[in-house]
């Protein structure tokens, strides 16, 4: 059920349209790469876990194996979704500033991420008792993270008790920064 809220939202908020190439950063499975391939988008996706790109690309993703503070990446990208990953990231500010640079003028980026309050601890405890670390974020911290790699927040809501997304765009004026 929160899966599917949060997949309502975010498919609302990237507006993908038939043709437009997108990146699904930390496609896993293929949840939010399926429905853009279904409206016609040509679809990226990246994912740090060998099993989850074998089991994204027999959903028929061109998924790939890759971290995404280091893969290469389309050199121009109209979308970004960027769901459940970044949290997992050692650096997040070197991805944020990779999705800038791929990221076409007028572009949009889409991050879904847990929330720094009391549901997020729960998430990221139940994370630690696997071994892997959580980052959590404020929406207010992230929105200015993205502004410092010159994306532009233009919508933020919370999603369930512990998600939270982000839309920004690359402002159609600017530079593409470096990654």
């Amino acid at each position: 059920h929160l899966a599917a809220r949060e997949q309502r939202v975010v498919m609302a908020l990237v507006q993908a349209r038939l043709g437009q190439h997108v990146l699904d950063a930390g496609c896993g499975t293929g949840y939010y790469a399926r429905p853009l391939i279904a409206l016609g988008c040509r679809v990226t996706g990246v994912d740090v876990s060998p099993n989850m790109v074998a089991d994204a690309r027999r959903h028929g993703v061109d998924a790939s194996l890759g971290d995404l503070e280091t893969c290469d990446l389309p050199h121009e990208l109209d979308r970004i979704v960027c769901c459940g990953a970044l949290e997992f990231c050692r650096d997040p500010d070197r991805v944020l500033a990779r999705f800038a640079a791929h990221l076409a003028p007028g572009g949009l980026c889409v991050v879904l991420f847990p929330l720094r309050n009391v549901w997020g601890s729960l998430y990221r405890a139940f994370h630690r008792t696997h071994g892997v670390q959580a980052t959590l974020f404020d929406p207010a911290d992230l929105s200015e993270r993205l502004r410092r790699h010159a994306l532009v927040t233009r919508a933020s809501r919370r999603v369930t008790a512990f998600t939270a997304v982000i839309l920004a765009e690359r402002s159609p004026s600017q530079a593409t920064p470096n990654a």
